[in-house]
């Protein structure tokens, strides 16, 4: 006989329940370091500023506040991360619940376990994954409003969409596809003539609007990271093919694990189902969150010659099992409980050991170290001895490699206020600057910790260094090794200390 919908409400708790654990203590065990994105959320999450160089600050935000919370706890950004998943997947099972049988449901739920962004890539939380959460709420929140027309939900809309922009601004290309959806489906056109989309309006505007104006203030920078990272020649006609054709081949490799369950489930046969009345509109609101948004960004792409990464499409395959068990048919009966918990946990026990051996065998297959496999904590530790040995005030100002200012920021007690470039390994006197907050001068007044990496200079140290730091008291350079245990050379920190103007030194020995 067939569960009760109690029965497959009490599973899907439990696949949450695990994929949490799993995906919590996994990093742990395997990621001795922080991933490269999550410690640049700690390079500027501790500032509280409203936008990076680069990015706008949810991320950054969360992954302070979980960090705070837990007493810099090492789980803390993978919490972060892990949360915004749950709620994902907790946003696919209700509108799966609305538009599915139970079994159906659990089935495009479990399905997205296969699904990279949810697994693999969510342990390294930045804004692409946080933006998961907003989308996928914001979607939830929308159909609760075009089903029943609460203010309530078109405020929560509003909330998830201004949020969602925050995380990332791929959040607008939501924003146009609900805008264009009630534009388009006669069913939700009838709400202009209500209070709702103006409040999902305001609400998302204002949430926005001090990003909006701080981003203003440094000329634009995030829109210029933007375009450094997408840049394309205009004009060269080949780049108007090629970019978009990479793009749908690389999306095409990231949902093949789900086509392929699919496949599966379908015995091999995908066969569009008979739609009802109520489907109709069901199937159009799926539209609006898979097919849409994908068109949209292959078709921007064409027309500008935009070059967008992978993770530029993470967003976009959040509903897709839903989709798919929306759109195919399939036999219900041969779909049993156990066949899908074998479904869920063959992508549990898959995606857990790609990680696992993607991190642990890294650096003997590429003989050099990955982010995850620097010292970190070590590097904290080395330069929080040196000043607090000297000095007994806080470090005041980091400046140097990002990377590196980076590690002090996540493992470190301190707080300096850091000043860098974009690119994780540059320590140059020009550039694009990553920490817009930061006074590039403020660490020869008030003293402060220069650091770089000894490797990537012929002199072990900058050759302009002196000149822009006078008072700097270059230190010798400390030999750390990376945890893991193939052959690579350690690291090489140089560290420069810059006394305060006023320094309370400590007695020295």
């Amino acid at each position: 006989m067939d569960p009760s919908p109690k029965r497959y409400t009490m599973f899907f708790w439990l696949f949450l329940f695990l994929h949490i654990l799993v995906w919590l203590i996994l990093p742990l065990c395997t990621k001795p370091n922080y991933p490269l994105d999550v410690i640049e959320c700690f390079l500027y999450g501790q500032e509280w500023v409203l936008s990076s160089g680069k990015h706008p600050p949810l991320p950054a935000w969360g992954t302070e506040l979980v960090s705070l919370l837990t007493g810099k706890a090492k789980i803390a950004p993978y919490l972060c991360s892990q949360v915004v998943v749950a709620l994902a997947f907790f946003s696919i099972w209700r509108l799966a619940g609305r538009m599915l049988s139970p079994k159906k449901a659990l089935l495009a739920v479990c399905s997205m376990e296969f699904y990279t962004y949810f697994t693999f890539y969510s342990l390294e939380f930045n804004n692409s994954i946080s933006l998961l959460a907003c989308w996928s709420l914001a979607a939830l929140s929308f159909f609760n409003a075009l089903e029943n027309g609460k203010l309530r939900y078109w405020i929560l809309t509003g909330v998830f969409l201004g949020l969602g922009t925050l995380a990332k601004y791929s959040g607008f290309i939501l924003v146009f596809m609900m805008l264009l959806f009630m534009v388009r489906d006669p069913g939700a056109r009838r709400y202009w003539k209500t209070p709702g989309p103006y409040l999902t309006t305001l609400t998302a505007a204002l949430i926005f609007l001090p990003h909006f104006l701080d981003v203003s203030s440094h000329h634009f920078s995030t829109l210029h990271y933007f375009s450094e990272r997408t840049d394309g020649d205009f004009h060269a006609f080949w780049e108007h093919i090629l970019y978009p054709a990479v793009f749908l081949l690389t999306q095409l490799g990231i949902v093949t694990p789900i086509l392929v369950l699919f496949f599966i489930v379908c015995n091999g046969q995908f066969l569009r189902r008979t739609f009802t009345e109520q489907d109709v509109f069901h199937a159009r609101f799926l539209n609006m969150l898979v097919a849409w948004p994908l068109l949209f960004q292959v078709l921007i792409s064409a027309l500008f010659g935009l070059r967008l990464d992978t993770i530029y499409g993470s967003h976009l395959w959040i509903f897709l099992g839903l989709y798919l068990t929306f759109y195919l048919e399939f036999d219900e009966k041969s779909l049993t409980l156990r066949r899908i918990a074998v479904f869920a946990a063959t992508g549990m026990i898959l995606m857990a050991t790609v990680t696992s051996v993607r991190d642990i065998a890294s650096p003997y297959l590429r003989h050099k170290p990955s982010r995850i496999h620097y010292p970190g904590q070590e590097i904290a530790r080395h330069v929080e001895t040196a000043w607090h040995t000297r000095y007994s005030i806080s470090c005041p100002h980091l400046a140097g490699e990002w990377w590196l200012t980076g590690s002090v920021a996540a493992y470190g007690n301190d707080d300096p206020e850091v000043f860098c470039h974009t690119p994780p390994d540059s320590f140059e006197p020009e550039g694009i600057i990553l920490s817009t907050w930061a006074d590039p001068e403020s660490i020869n007044r008030e003293g402060g910790v220069c650091l770089w990496n000894a490797n990537h200079y012929p002199q072990d140290m900058p050759s302009w260094f002196l000149d822009r730091y006078p008072t700097a008291e270059v230190q010798p350079i400390i030999l750390l090794p990376y945890s893991t245990e193939a052959d690579i050379p350690p690291l090489k920190l140089g560290m420069a200390i810059i006394p305060p103007p006023i320094p309370e030194r400590k007695n020295q020995p």
